[in-house]
């Protein structure tokens, strides 16, 4: 008998998100589950990356098929008053996104932000249907409408996953009766294959995977690289992603003012990161404590390809991340997180060649350990022994 239809929700997350789409989407469909992705488009019916640069359909289509899982998108209202009645749901775009994932007609609908949480919450009051919350954030801090949403919703919500444990304990205290699961964004086995790479330590880079935003510490990083560019000259920061259009500008700065060890790659598809990562030798994990969201949540998806990719870490103690740190002993947390202190952090690494390669084969060796089936397991038994069993116990 063929297994129930699930239905992704996002608007602020692409359809092709590592976590959406790469490895929960993937796994629910490869166990037999029937899965399609609700997404968002801009008004000309793009649908973009995170940061709004790269379009994933091209030639504006508003339904197609990512390896075989369908993806359906609905025009953003983008209309001053679009704009003004989207910030209390009540705009065409809502109206529109509720009409479609009603069309679906799904058996459970997995939102992965709060605002599409609180969408789920009127397709499912209208269908009767399941609806699974993904908080892939710590939904602590957020915006005024996401606490307004928390507070005035999250106790019509049954059942919650969580990124991280911080995450998990909060809601539950505002919630008890949530059925929960914690779901980490352990690396693809399949997509991170790569032999260790030794030669690593011949040429020394740093680098930063993903999204480089402000918040994520980009001044600081300059600042750590204009120090480099004096004492170790041959040094690079390689940004495995992409930043927005102030953070570019930002670059292109600090280019001119001679700070020009820093390439940028630019967006790259899930699976081209671990080739990008491969001959890098430590890895920075630099969100900054505003917003509060940075310091709990996590543990960022970097900390999981930098283990599986070899190299070492570099923290701004942020708990999740050094929970990981703590087991793995494969890098450093810089407890005051300035441009100083984070640059001798470096140079202590980049001096004592015999502590970089321990942490790096470290960092290796426990990358083979935080892997994603062990998640995809915990996924997929979350819906069938709590979403979809109808039976009052579960036999462990």
């Amino acid at each position: 008998m063929a297994k129930a239809h699930i239905c992704m929700l996002t608007l602020e997350h692409a359809p092709n998100d590592d976590r959406i789409f790469e490895k929960e989407a993937r796994s629910l469909a490869a166990a037999g589950y029937k899965v399609s992705i609700l997404c968002k488009a801009d008004a000309d019916g793009r649908i973009r990356s995170f940061v709004g640069r790269q379009v994933i359909n091209p030639d504006a289509a508003l339904e197609f098929e990512l390896d075989g899982i369908p993806v359906m998108a609905v025009k953003a209202d983008e209309s001053a008053v679009g704009r003004l009645l989207h910030k209390v749901q009540s705009d065409r775009f809502s109206r529109e996104f509720i009409h479609k994932a009603l069309e679906i007609n799904a058996d459970a609908y997995h939102a992965h932000e709060p605002v599409s949480f609180y969408l789920g919450l009127l397709i499912t009051r209208k269908n009767g249907k399941k609806l699974i919350f993904d908080s892939h954030e710590s939904w602590i801090g957020g915006s005024r409408k996401e606490q307004m949403i928390k507070r005035l919703y999250l106790r019509e919500l049954k059942y919650l996953i969580t990124a991280n444990t911080i995450s998990r304990g909060h809601l539950l205290g505002l919630n008890p009766a949530l059925q929960t699961e914690v779901i980490y964004n352990f690396p693809d086995p399949a997509v991170f294959n790569l032999p260790f790479n030794k030669r690593k330590f011949e040429r020394i880079t740093i680098a930063h995977d993903g999204i480089l935003l402000f918040n994520r510490g980009l001044k600081t990083m300059a600042e750590v690289m204009r120090m480099l560019k004096k004492s170790h000259p041959e040094i690079r920061l390689k940004i495995v992603g992409e930043g927005g259009d102030a953070e570019n500008r930002y670059l292109e700065q600090i280019r001119k003012e001679g700070v020009d060890n820093i390439d940028v790659s630019g967006w790259l598809p899930y699976r081209q990161v671990p080739a990008a990562l491969h001959d890098c030798s430590i890895g920075l994990i630099m969100k900054t404590p505003v917003p509060v969201n940075n310091v709990l949540g996590g543990p960022s998806i970097k900390l999981f390809n930098y283990f599986a990719s070899g190299l070492a870490v570099l923290d701004v103690n942020l708990p999740e991340s050094s929970y990981f740190l703590n087991q793995s002993r494969s890098g450093v947390s810089v407890r005051v997180p300035t441009a100083e202190n984070i640059y001798h952090a470096l140079i202590r690494l980049i001096e004592d060649p015999e502590l970089l390669e321990k942490y790096c084969k470290r960092s290796f060796e426990w990358g083979q350990r935080w892997q994603w089936p062990s998640e995809a397991r915990k996924l997929l038994a979350f819906y069938e022994e709590l979403v979809f069993n109808e039976k009052p116990w579960i036999f462990r």
